[in-house]
Formats: structure tokens, sequence, C-alpha cells
């Protein structure tokens, strides 16, 4: 309990001092070492914390945002459905905020409580040992979302083609650690499901013996095997365990036997085919359909007399090894069947440790718009507005088109009062009709049964059980806050009637700032959605003629153009740059960027490297290495690629 106290109190106080949060308004594209943290009210037993490390936090907190947003909407009996059903969970490999979404729904935490935080910044080699060692500092594990150590750092270790051995001694530590910690902690967090799941209960002898490690190997087996021992009480899936310590000898039996008849029969059909080929007159047709049986049958008695004595003993030994194989196989299906029961019958119970523990409706985190600021309407200025269009989707999902819609607009601008003032419609049309109707979403693994599909992507199928696509996508849904729990808790406004409103806050001399939550073509079809009774409204025919770039519109009243001659005189007086000037102008520019360009050379060296010339980005610049003195000619931006003396490098090498 100590040691839980400490680590929560250390984490409140990183969440409570830190000011490098993760949002979706922020850019923070950098390598690190982030903080998944649920605000909730005290827990005794959990620390509601994920430890995750990323080449770009900024992808990965919207990849984890989506995630839970595409849990929060999919439907409570597929989910559990897709969970439990199958030998291997559908989620298998994304467990980890499915925890999240079990402590939140159980807690019943909006979507606004789900933050992220960055601990440490840090280069893509340090990025496995950093997050190793944070996950240890916080015993991650035990308290937190994070699955156990051994399990994260062995994936690594087994799928490298080259590991070291300081990778097995590394490897070993936390397995004798995790042995020593599990037992302790067992009762805190999701340790339970994390040694059910996950604990490895041994390590081939093999890698000890390459590595050079083959008694550290040995010992720490004989002491995984006691751990097993000691654990029978704990272990859901103890009977599963021992039941496959006795199917797996056959099972590779069977395997290897396989593999050898398979390699004989392939080579011993080549020879018959040859000899069926040059022999065609002389086989009868009988004989040619018992060769093409003959893995199946082994029958020969019908083939010529001549052929059965030239292939006797191969015919013999390819025979033996198929009775050896039938044998086992009658042997192990009856294992392999109840292998399959026990599996099937340990992972629900397992699996329902990370399931939502009550029952809950569909968005049961309601939606996460108080997490998005949007356009700050401070921006505008006095006679300026500004209007923000939320669209339900950019109008693609896989291979299949939707159709997007207007979801929300947004209005700011200044009263009479001079005061800054906000109005916001929820537009009314077919996508958020059949919202307020009730949408069903379910997975595209349960859906449409393809394995490919990643979680987390469900599906939205009206009551009466068509499929509907033109739903608010995740991709929105992320960028906005707004879901189905948002139009269902809204009144819905037809969009003639708002831009009546609209109209009531523009006149000629007003400048209007449009943003669009998508680009051009999605904006265009969504307004196009809603032209029924519009054809002769002025304004909705100049927003579908202007079309916007970087998501904004700018409609700003033409200004009477002055021509009087005090005008054009003054046009004629305004200063034109000599040829001179303009040369300098340039020079100077380009002096500016050689330094520029030198600066980031030499930061990226070490200044081990200088610039001799420089002319463009793209060009041919001229470098002197300050140790070897070798002067060299390379493209300017291929350079920064990989900023090394080349003659140094391969001296070194």
């Amino acid at each position: 309990m100590e040691k839980f106290l400490e680590v929560r109190n250390t984490i409140q106080s990183i969440v409570s001092s830190s000011s490098i949060f993760v949002t979706p308004n922020t850019n923070w594209n950098i390598p690190g070492i982030y903080m998944i943290y649920i605000e909730s009210p005290y827990q005794e037993k959990i620390i509601p914390f994920y430890i995750g490390q990323s080449k770009d936090i900024q992808k990965r907190y919207s990849k984890h945002l989506e995630n839970i947003l595409g849990l929060n909407r999919i439907h409570p009996d597929s989910y559990k459905k897709l969970f439990i059903e199958n030998e291997s969970s559908y989620y298998r490999g994304a467990f980890s905020i499915c925890k999240v979404h079990k402590y939140m729904v159980d807690n019943r935490l909006p979507l606004s409580k789900f933050k992220m935080l960055i601990i440490e910044p840090c280069d893509t080699q340090k990025l496995i040992d950093r997050e190793s060692y944070y996950i240890n500092k916080f015993y991650a594990p035990y308290f937190g979302f994070n699955q156990l150590n051994s399990l994260i750092y062995g994936n690594i270790f087994f799928s490298d083609l080259n590991p070291q051995p300081e990778m097995l001694d590394h490897l070993i530590d936390l397995l004798n650690q995790e042995m020593t910690l599990i037992p302790e902690y067992l009762n805190y967090g999701y340790t339970h499901f994390n040694l059910n799941y996950s604990f490895r209960t041994s390590i081939p002898e093999s890698f000890g013996t390459k590595l050079m490690r083959r008694n550290s190997v040995i010992e720490l087996n004989r002491a995984l095997t006691d751990f097993n021992k000691q654990c029978k009480d704990i272990w859901q899936n103890f009977e599963y365990r021992r039941l496959m310590a006795e199917y797996e000898p056959y099972k590779k039996e069977y395997s290897r036997l396989q593999s050898k008849f398979m390699f004989n029969l392939r080579v011993f059909s080549e020879e018959i085919n040859a000899f069926m080929e040059e022999n065609r007159r002389i086989i009868p047709v009988s004989a040619r359909n018992c060769f093409s049986n003959l893995a199946l049958g082994g029958v020969i008695n019908e083939l010529p007399l001549n052929i059965q004595n030239k292939w006797k003993l191969q015919f013999q030994e390819e025979f033996t090894d198929y009775r050896q194989l039938q044998d086992i196989q009658e042997i192990i299906r009856p294992l392999r069947s109840r292998v399959i029961e026990l599996k099937s019958s340990y992972l629900k119970g397992l699996y329902s440790e990370i399931i939502p523990n009550i029952a809950y409706p569909p968005f049961a985190l309601k939606d996460s718009t108080a997490m998005f600021d949007g356009p700050k309407g401070e921006a505008i200025k006095k006679d300026e507005v500004m209007i923000n269009m939320v669209i339900s989707s950019n109008g693609r999902r896989f291979n299949n088109e939707q159709n997007p819609y207007l979801i929300r607009v947004e209005v700011f601008y200044y009263g009479d009062d001079g005061e800054l003032k906000q109005k916001q419609w929820y537009v009314k049309n077919e996508c958020t009709t059949k919202i307020k109707e009730g949408l069903i979403y379910l997975e595209e693994g349960y859906t449409k049964a393809n394995p490919q599909i990643k979680p987390f992507s469900p599906y939205a199928f009206t009551k009466d059980e068509k499929e509907y696509i033109s739903f608010i996508s995740l991709h929105t849904e992320a960028k906005t806050g707004i879901n189905d729990y948002t139009i269902q808790n809204n009144t819905l406004i037809p969009f003639e009637e708002i831009l009546k409103e609209i109209e009531l806050l523009i006149d000629p001399k007003t400048t209007t700032f449009i943003y669009t939550s998508e680009g051009p073509k999605p904006y265009e079809r969504a307004l196009l959605n809603e032209n029924e009774g519009l054809e002769n409204n002025d304004l909705y025919q100049l927003l579908l003629r202007k079309k916007p770039r970087h998501q904004q519109i700018i409609l700003k009243p033409k200004k009477k153009v002055n021509t009087t001659a005090a005008t054009k005189e003054n046009r004629k007086s305004k200063k034109v740059l000599t040829e001179e000037q303009v040369l300098e102008t340039k020079l100077k520019r380009q002096e500016e960027r050689f330094r520029k360009y030198s600066a980031r050379v030499s930061e990226l060296t070490d200044n081990g490297i200088n610039v001799v010339s420089f002319t463009g980005s793209k060009e041919a610049a001229n470098f002197q290495c300050s140790k070897c003195g070798i002067v060299w000619s390379q493209r300017s931006d291929h350079f920064l690629r990989r900023p090394y003396c080349r003659n140094c490098n391969m001296n070194k090498s």
C-alpha cells in the first residue's frame, strides 16, 4: 500500500505541474515518452494511467483518441461478442485502450476526463529504454493500464533477427523482477489479468545456447516452473497450461512428420508423373486414377506389377509415415478439442476483467466537445464575423463513399454593445435526423467478417437494420468532439432558418471569415445537400461559389475605388527600385539563407563540417570537413538527410 500511495502522489504531482499537455489543438509532432491519465476520484487499488512511447506523440494521441471514441459508440452487445466469442479476441493487441474504456464506463466519466501529457521528449534511439524506465519507475503494469514489461520487451527480443546477449540478460532480469512483484500486487490494477494473459512460463533453451547464456536460461526456467506451481490458485488457466504441456510434444512431432511426408510425397509424385508421361500408352486409365489418389489411399495392387516392383520400397516408406501421421492425429484430436474448450472457457472469464462491469448504453462517455476550442472568436475585429462549419465526414471511408452533411454552424460576432457574442445551431438534415432516430454502431469485423479490418472502426445501422454510411465519422469527432450524443441532446434547425439568422449579422461593411472542418469538395457536397428551397438565396449561392482554401473562406465586401486625379498622381509618385537596389536586396536574402543553412549544418555535425558555398535548398552546395580537410559538392537538402563526411565515415568503417 505504501508503494501504491507513493506512485499515486508522484503521478498526481506530475499531472498537476505539467505544462506539456497534448490536445487536439497542439502540434507536438516530436518523439518522446507520454502518459495517458484519466481524471477521476481516488481509487484504492488502481491508478488510471498508461505509459507509452512514440516517434510522433501528436499522431499517437490522435490514434488513442479515435480508438476510445470508436469504443464509445460501439453497441455493447457487439463489443462483448467480438471480445469473447472467438478463440482469440478481436481486440487482441489493443487491450490497453479497452482497460481505459472499462475504467471510464465503470466510473461514469465523460470523454473530457481523458488526458495525455508528455513526460520526456527524447531521441528515437532512446525511446524503448526510456519507456521501460518509466514503466518500472511507476509500476505501470501493476497499478495502471500497461501490460507486463517482460511481454513488451520479450516481443522485441524474440522478433530481433540478431539478438544480443545483453538483451537476453535484460529479459531474464525483468522476469525475475516480475516473479517477485506479481504476488505482492496481485490485487492491484490489472495485475491478475496481465499474469494470466501474458506472463511467460519459459524461455527456449536454444536462445540461451546461442547467446552463451544456457545456464542462466535453465536456472530461470526452473524458477518459472516453481513460480507456476506456487500460483496454481491464481492461474485461471492452470488446467489449460497443464494440458498444453501434454499437447505440445505431440503437436511438434506431428508437424515434423507432416513436413517430412509432404516433402517426400512431392519428390515421389514428380518421379511418378514423369514415368506416367513417358509410358502413357501402356498405363491403363485405372492405374492413372490410382496414381492420383496415392496420398489418400495407398492402394497399389491395381497398378501393373512392374510399377509395383519399381517403387515398392518408396510406397512402403511413404505410407509408413502416413500411418504414423494418422496414429498421432488420433491422439492429438481429443487433446486439441479439450485445449480449445479450456482456452475458450478461461478466456471468457479472463476477458471479463477488462470489459465494463455495469450495463451501459452506446455513447456512455458522452461527447468530447469540451476538449475542443475550435477557431477563436477573439481573433476577429469589430467589423468582422467568423463562421465555423462542421461537416460530418471527408466523404471517404475505405472503399465506400460517404455523403457529407453540415452538422453544426457556429458564428462569432460583435453586438451593438461592443461585446463578443457567439451563436450556434445544429443543422436539420438527413444525417442528423437519422442520428436523432437512433443509429446502431457495430464493428466492421462483426458486420463484414473481414479479419484485415482493424478494431475501433464501427459501421452504422438504422433501427430497421439497414446500413447507413453517411454518419459522423471518427475523424470528424476527433477534430470537433461532436458525436451522436451531441446531436441527440440539441435542437435541430433547418439550414434555411440558420442562413436568415446569419444574414442579420452581415452587412456590406462586414468582412466574414468562414472556417470548415473539411476541404473544398466535402464542403461543396455538404452545401449541395442543403439546397432544397435555397435556389434563390443570395447568401447560399455566395457560399456555394466560394471554395475554401485550407478550410478558410473570406467574404469581403468590395470597396469603392477612388480614381481622382490626386490618387493617380500618388500612384505615379510611388518609389521604384533601381536595378542596383534590386540586386542588393537579393544578395541580402541570399546571405541570410546562407547564414541559416550554415547554422543548421553546424548544429547537425557539431561544428564538424563547414559550408563553403550555398545557393538554394535543392541546388548543389560545397562542404569542407574540418577533420580531414576534404572538400566535396552535394545537393544541400540531401546532405541534411546524411550529415557526415563520407571520407571520414569510410575510413572509420
